[in-house]
């Protein structure tokens, strides 16, 4: 499985806290370090459309992350987005000029590449779904600019196919993904045109079923999450444990002794041997 998600992919991702084993909300930002060039952070909301503040996690407080879903080590990790976050949203980079050190102006930025791993940025993404070619080591992102090397001739390849219509772009900032969305546009459809009840009814039953298949898919997928997070937490348990060479088994004192552990034997001298061995008190006498 591939470990590279696009950015814009996060929004709208579910929001769950390990520790708690709730969900949180979804994903409603996310931040860029633009130095690093990774992801610093992202900000949720606990309903699709509330007016309540963002609340921001850094990088550091994610375990796992996804399309589907970012796992948070805790719900006591979120906070205010700090001010000097804010202005590093992903929103605010996207639609920035690339352009070289020479001022040569070569393409617009529309979406970033990241590694699920590490957050680090791997490609730069551009509209028509196109891959703008470069060294990531060339790149500077600066407030307002995205720059490239003087000398840099531009080199364009088709990046991979995604979903990315009017109605994905809508439903990546709400609380489910455009796959279970999808699932009753036919419905809003049919009701809007006033087709016949049988026709709506069989498309609301088509969307129940893609919404189940949808949901029970996302449940398997944090669930496998979670799995391999606490996995690796026990294999670096075990790995920081110390090992004593030295140590010994203690006894156990209610077990019995085998034959090795009783000790020497004492023999018993029949009465004849002692009468041979040492004469009788009357024997001296005579």
């Amino acid at each position: 499985m591939s470990s590279k998600e696009r950015a814009t992919k996060l929004l709208g991702a579910m929001v769950i806290a390990l520790k708690e084993g709730q969900r949180l909300g979804w994903v409603t930002e996310v931040y860029i370090d633009k130095g690093a060039k990774r992801i610093q952070g992202i900000a949720y909301r606990s309903a699709a459309f509330g007016k309540e503040p963002e609340v921001y996690v850094g990088f550091g407080d994610i375990l796992k992350f996804s399309r589907e879903f970012v796992i948070v080590s805790g719900q006591g990790e979120g906070r205010v987005v700090p001010p000097e976050v804010a202005p590093r949203s992903l929103r605010a980079l996207r639609g920035c000029k690339i352009t070289t050190h020479a001022g040569k102006h070569i393409e617009t930025l529309a979406d970033l590449v990241i590694d699920r791993e590490d957050g680090r940025i791997l490609q730069i993404l551009l509209s028509e779904n196109r891959v703008l070619e470069i060294d990531m080591a060339d790149v500077q992102f600066g407030p307002d600019l995205v720059m490239v090397p003087a000398d840099y001739q531009p080199v364009v390849s088709p990046a991979e196919s995604e979903p990315d219509d009017l109605t994905d772009r809508f439903f990546r900032g709400g609380s489910l993904s455009y796959k279970v969305r999808e699932g009753y546009e036919g419905l809003r459809n049919a009701m809007r045109t006033r087709l016949n009840p049988e026709s709506v009814k069989k498309t609301w039953e088509n969307g129940s079923q893609t919404a189940k298949r949808t949901i029970l898919k996302t449940s398997q997928a944090i669930q496998q999450g979670i799995d391999q997070i606490m996995k690796k937490r026990e294999t670096e348990k075990a790995a920081d444990e110390p090992v004593n060479p030295e140590y010994v088994t203690p006894m156990d004192e209610t077990k019995a002794y085998t034959d090795s552990d009783q000790p020497d034997a004492i023999v018993e001298m029949a009465p004849e041997s002692v009468a041979d061995a040492e004469p009788s008190e009357k024997t001296k006498t005579g």
